[in-house]
């Protein structure tokens, strides 16, 4: 009998990894039983793409990998979907979150993630989630492709950014989302 399941997804954060942030010990007994039954398993998460393929190394070439929160779908290391936001866009987001205090900022692009703190603490969290991550001196200088803006504030992101930034979500159709770094 052929199983009728050919796909399935999973979030990585509070779902597939422990409050460690590993693997459960029999994933790869499961995940090679799937494979072998020829249904395709994805990681789907905000995280950034290398990320997830440094998680799942020894099947990265097995699986498909839906990253920075859906922008980014990437299939055996070739981009089936991508999801940019357009540069003007992305400094009118970057130059007004900026101006609230004790904010960071991780640009995300194609090619890598971008900050410009050297704070130790910011980068501790920020590493967490971003394992291709560049310190720029600006920002808004960046050449990429860019997929996601992550903002960080240890007061609360949502709480702190949302009277700077709501304007810049008045249309319900963009492709920008103010969210915590995963």
């Amino acid at each position: 009998m052929t199983s009728s399941i050919k796909f399935i997804a999973t979030d990585m954060d509070g779902t597939l990894l422990n409050d460690d942030k590993q693997l459960p010990d029999n994933f790869y007994e499961v995940f090679n039983e799937l494979h072998a039954k020829n249904i395709i398993f994805s990681a789907a998460s905000g995280r950034q793409y290398q990320s997830l393929v440094n998680t799942f190394e020894p099947v990265k070439d097995k699986m498909l990998f839906i990253a920075e929160n859906g922008t980014l779908v990437m299939y055996q290391g070739k981009e089936l979907y991508s999801s940019t936001i357009p540069t003007p866009e992305i400094h009118t987001i970057i130059t007004s979150v900026k101006e609230i205090e004790n904010t960071f900022i991780v640009l995300c692009g194609k090619n890598s993630a971008y900050t410009e703190t050297t704070d130790i603490q910011a980068l501790e969290e920020i590493n967490k989630y971003y394992h291709n991550l560049e310190i720029v001196s600006d920002l808004l200088a960046v050449d990429d492709e860019f997929i996601k803006i992550a903002v960080l504030n240890f007061n609360g992101t949502e709480q702190q950014i949302y009277n700077y930034s709501a304007f810049i979500f008045t249309d319900s159709s963009s492709s920008c989302k103010c969210k915590d770094l995963a």
